[in-house]
């Protein structure tokens, strides 16, 4: 109740100059009273106040909103004697008065209120005095209540009641924002903004709106609402808390099982802990290295293919060997399959999951479920797809649990994820034939698309900064020596500005720019209050792009990664705001396998080639189907 919260105010005289340092409050305007502060016991206090650059706003000024008008309104609620008040110069003097104890409400120290004024209160007796405080502090709490009443007419007023946070206790807002609260782009009757929202676009369509309506902001595509948020700290806190109080929009979770996709990346609650637990045992560094040589095997029918392209100057469509190359490494590492789609031109299993992430994107997406009725063309490829995907995770199960059966020994230590997959559904219960099913799908998409597109991007934008490709080559010719890519596992670690150019791109093109979200029960942020089961769309790229998180954000430099000394970069940035693989509890687990391929490729690039951009790179879009990949584009490769 705001009488009962007010009544506990305990602000001084300095919590005033706290105003003008305190940069979150400058963020909100408040209201100017100048007559009130030149005219009152205040007046010491309107110089500093008065040159304050956040109490210059456009509410209402004296003439439309003066303190005896606060006043005067709804005095009656209270059993109180105003009569000493009324010799103050500030208050009016058609106060009402009447007899009434004044323990209801403590007693407050204002010092500037009671010394160095021009109320002559301060001259009376002790009792007086008293009196004069606790009536003070009725003024306070008047002038707060008239304020609630004016949110009803002018929405302005709340930002101002909102600014009194100082005035409270330091950690709780006065009031909270909530949905309706937010401000957002203009929409229809019944259908909202989904007229505007361009499906591979969206992302882009996000973050001009974030410019237009700030960091939390609401989007309405049919029935349903979303916050979109991009404010760096909210974001972070809800990496932070989950599982326990954000899980991944329910909306996600149900297309996905509903394609058969059961895994560590929609799992949620017990069930993710056990999920999480087999996957990282089964992507842990140690499996990597006993499966470099496997990688490296891949890597050289990359490099192949793309020596055979350079000796005859052919263009290439490079995000097709990469993405090959993606699948193959994963199922190497994860699976123990010697896949080979690299050398392969016929039907390989990259051409049918090229087809599934954006048929789910646009799924999640969509505000009816209208493939559960009708299915159009590409709801027909994607089954097909589906189905050779489905054959393809089945064939490799089976090779594993042959090999289980012939080698019992791998039960104890099993040598890759599938294995341990495998095992775990043999031990736990847990664990069902459908969450192994699961989670292969759930890495072998997530290998492939993410890693691949960020090589894509990093490929694309080395085109077109020769120097950083020079410095590139540079490193790339140090560590390698006289080899044609890495061949000691141990010395990626050397690849330091090779992984610069890895955070760089992923920082400018993120292919997970998009997060759902959805809080498990009512929780405030920051000021913001999101309702259990209320719809957070994260838009992660925004924050990242901005000079006041990293400097000159728009420019692609490497270098901001590389330390000079321990812990501290060349140039300034925020890394709260760079979450290309997550944070808290559910941080990808495989960034260490996508860092090592990329280092690889890049590596083995610099090396032995320099990247031509063939397309125009006006032309060259970036494309949203669940993961953020660029639109096709064509390089040459001139052999160094």
């Amino acid at each position: 109740m705001i009488i009962s919260s007010l009544s506990s105010l305990t602000c001084l005289e300095q919590d005033f100059f706290v105003l003008q340092e305190d940069p979150f409050l400058q963020s909100f305007p408040l209201l100017h009273l100048p007559s009130f502060l030149q005219a009152s016991p205040l007046a010491h206090l309107a110089p500093s106040l008065q040159d304050s650059p956040f109490l210059q706003a456009d509410f209402p000024s004296q003439e439309d909103f003066l303190l005896q008008d606060l006043l005067l309104l709804h005095f009656d609620f209270f059993e109180h004697d105003f009569s000493p008040l009324s010799q103050c110069d500030f208050i009016s003097p058609c106060l009402p008065s009447k007899d009434a104890e004044h323990s209801d409400f403590p007693l407050l120290h204002f010092p500037s209120l009671l010394h160095g004024a021009t109320c002559p209160i301060k001259n009376t007796t002790n009792k007086v005095n008293s009196v004069v405080i606790t009536d003070v502090v009725i003024v306070l709490i008047i002038f707060f209540i008239r304020l609630v009443i004016y949110i009803e007419s002018k929405t302005k007023i709340k930002k101002l009641i909102y600014n009194f946070h100082f005035c409270l206790n330091k950690q709780t807002t006065f009031m909270a924002i909530t949905y309706a609260d937010l401000k957002g782009p203009k929409g229809l009757p019944i259908i909202g903004n989904l007229h505007k929202i361009e499906i591979t676009n969206m992302h882009n369509q996000l973050e001009g709106w974030a410019k237009e309506f700030g960091s939390v902001y609401k989007l309405v595509l049919g029935p349903s609402k979303l916050a979109v948020i991009t404010d760096v700290e909210i974001i972070q806190e809800i990496l932070k808390e989950r599982p326990h109080l954000f899980r991944r929009m329910e909306k996600m979770d149900e297309v996905m099982r509903e394609e058969g996709v059961k895994g560590v990346f929609n799992a949620e609650g017990d069930e993710w802990k056990a999920h999480r637990r087999i996957v990282n045992k089964g992507l842990d560094v140690n499996h990597q290295q006993a499966f470099f040589p496997d990688v490296l095997l891949t890597l050289e029918r990359l490099f192949n293919k793309w020596n055979g392209a350079a000796n005859n100057a052919e263009n290439l469509d490079i995000q097709q060997d990469l993405l090959r190359f993606t699948v193959d490494v994963t199922s190497a590492l994860a699976f123990g399959s010697a896949s080979n789609t690299i050398e392969n031109d016929g039907d390989v299993i990259q051409d049918h999951l090229a087809k599934i992430f954006p048929i789910i994107f646009s799924r999640i997406n969509a505000p009816i479920p209208l493939w559960r009725y009708y299915k159009t063309k590409k709801d027909k490829e994607f089954d097909i797809a589906l189905v050779e995907v489905n054959k393809f995770i089945d064939g490799l199960i089976l090779e594993g649990k042959k090999r289980l059966a012939a080698l019992p020994e791998l039960k104890a230590n099993p040598s890759n994820f599938l294995e341990s997959l495998l095992v775990a559904a043999e031990n736990e219960s847990i664990l069902t034939d459908e969450d192994v099913k699961g989670n292969l799908l759930t890495v072998l998409m997530a290998g492939e698309d993410t890693t691949a597109h960020t090589l894509a991007w990093a490929i694309f934008l080395l085109a077109q900064n020769p120097d950083v490709q020079k410095e590139l080559q540079k490193e790339a010719g140090n560590v390698i020596a006289d080899n044609n890519w890495l061949t000691n596992y141990k010395e990626h670690t050397k690849l330091t500005y090779t992984e610069a150019v890895a955070l760089e791109t992923m920082r400018m093109k993120p292919v997970a720019p998009l997060l759902l979200f959805e809080p498990l029960k009512d929780v405030e942020i920051k000021g913001y209050a999101f309702k259990k089961g209320s719809r957070l769309l994260v838009e992660s790229r925004y924050a990242a792009m901005q000079d006041e998180n990293f400097s000159d954000a728009k420019i692609f430099n490497p270098k901001r990664w590389l330390k000079v000394e321990q812990g501290k970069c060349p140039m300034n940035h925020d890394t709260k705001a760079y979450i290309p693989f997550g944070a808290g509890a559910r941080f990808f687990p495989g960034k260490n396998l996508a860092m090592l391929e990329m280092k690889l490729v890049l590596s083995m690039l610099a090396k032995n080639f320099s990247i031509e951009l063939i397309t125009p790179k006006e032309e060259v879009k970036e494309v949203m189907a669940f993961t953020m990949m660029p639109s096709s584009y064509q390089v040459k490769l001139v052999k160094r």
